[in-house]
C-alpha cells in the first residue's frame, strides 16, 4: 500500500521493493490483460539477449460501439517491431527490467512526472543514455481495454498533446543542451505546419479519421512547444 498519489511513488515502491531480494521486476498497468505466455516471452528475450530491459507489444481493444474512426486509425496503438530488437524506447505497460541494472545506475522513476504521465518515458530514456539496452518481445502480448470516455476526438487530440508535452519534458532532462532545444523546437514548429496544411486533402480523402491524423500530429508539435517552454500538462490529476 503506498498512501501518496502518483504512479511514479508507486512504480518506486515497486523497484525499492524489487531491490530488496528479486533479479527481475515485471510491470504491467493497472486495466491491462496479459496473455497466458506474456511474462515467457519476456523472460525468453531477456535471457537471448541479456538485456537490462525488456518490453513487449500492449494492443488496444475497442469497444463493439466504438467510431469506426478510432479503431481503424491506430491512435492507441504503440510502436511494434521485430522480436529480439534493440529499441531505443521504452514503457512499463508491458515490461520486463533486471534490478542489477537499476542497483548499479541508481534509476529510479521521476517523481515530478507523478501525475502527468510519462515517468515511465523518462525512466528508459536514462536507462539507455546509461548505456543499458532495451530488447522487444513481439509475442509477449498484452491486451488493454479502451474505455468508452476516451472515444472522442477530443480525449485524442489532448492525449497527442499530452505526451508530446512529457516527452519534450523528458528531452530536456536527458539532453539539456541549447542545440537540442533549438532543433526540438524547429521540428515541432514544422510538424505543426506539416499537421495544419494536411488536414483538408486528408479530411476530403479519409473523412474524418483522415483529418484525425494530421490534428494529432498538430496537438502533439504543440504538446512540445508547450513542454519545451516548461508547461505542464497533467492528465492523471486527482479529483
Amino acid at each position: 500500500c503506498e498512501a501518496e498519489p502518483g504512479i511514479a511513488v508507486v512504480r518506486n515502491r515497486a523497484l525499492e521493493f524489487a531491490l530488496a531480494g528479486f533479479d527481475f521486476l515485471a510491470f504491467l498497468d493497472d486495466d491491462e490483460l496479459a496473455s497466458e505466455r506474456w511474462l515467457a516471452e519476456l523472460a525468453r528475450v531477456q535471457a537471448a539477449t541479456d538485456a537490462d530491459a525488456v518490453i513487449g507489444p500492449v494492443t488496444p481493444e475497442y469497444p463493439p460501439h466504438a467510431p469506426a474512426w478510432i479503431a481503424g486509425g491506430g491512435f492507441f496503438e504503440l510502436p511494434t517491431f521485430e522480436d529480439g530488437a534493440a529499441v531505443e524506447m521504452g514503457w512499463t505497460g508491458n515490461c520486463l527490467i533486471r534490478m542489477a541494472t537499476v542497483r548499479r545506475l541508481g534509476l529510479r522513476f521521476n517523481l515530478s512526472f507523478g501525475l502527468t504521465g510519462g515517468c515511465d518515458s523518462l525512466f528508459f530514456a536514462e536507462l539507455l543514455r546509461a548505456g543499458g539496452s532495451v530488447r522487444y518481445a513481439a509475442h509477449a502480448d498484452v491486451r488493454e481495454p479502451v474505455p468508452s470516455k476516451r472515444l472522442t476526438a477530443r480525449y485524442v487530440l489532448f492525449r497527442r498533446v499530452r505526451i508530446g508535452n512529457t516527452l519534450a519534458r523528458c528531452d530536456r532532462i536527458v539532453t539539456p543542451t541549447p542545440r537540442a532545444f533549438v532543433r526540438r523546437t524547429i521540428l515541432s514548429s514544422l510538424t505543426i505546419l506539416s499537421g495544419l496544411l494536411r488536414v483538408g486533402p486528408l479530411a476530403l480523402r479519409g473523412g474524418k479519421r483522415g483529418a484525425m491524423f494530421a490534428a494529432r500530429d498538430v496537438a502533439a508539435g504543440l504538446g512540445v512547444l508547450a513542454g519545451l517552454a516548461g508547461v505542464v500538462v497533467t492528465e492523471y490529476k486527482r479529483r
